[in-house]
């Protein structure tokens, strides 16, 4: 996979001039950049099933931890969020 890495990023631009030729090989630089990262074909859209697990409050702000619970191996994120109570919104 590294090799294949370097190989798209030393190539992948190498032909490009201008514009034109941008549009015309921008499919093709996408599907050699996605395919080694297991999107080419792209997997289908799975239910989102977001699901607050914690929340740490700070003045103005409050940052929240979230979990997809609709995956097998449950994907976490941190949200960030302005806190609309305290800035008087």
């Amino acid at each position: 996979m590294v090799r294949c890495g370097g190989e798209v990023t030393r190539n992948n631009l190498a032909d490009i001039q201008n514009l034109d030729s941008w549009k015309r090989q921008r499919p093709e630089i996408r599907k050699r950049f996605l395919y080694p990262l297991g999107l080419d074909p792209m997997p289908p859209k799975t239910p989102i099933r977001a699901r607050i697990t914690g929340e740490l409050q700070r003045d103005g702000y409050r940052v929240e931890n979230v979990v997809n619970a609709a995956c097998r191996h449950r994907d976490c994120a941190l949200a960030a969020r302005r806190d609309a109570r305290r800035i008087g919104r």
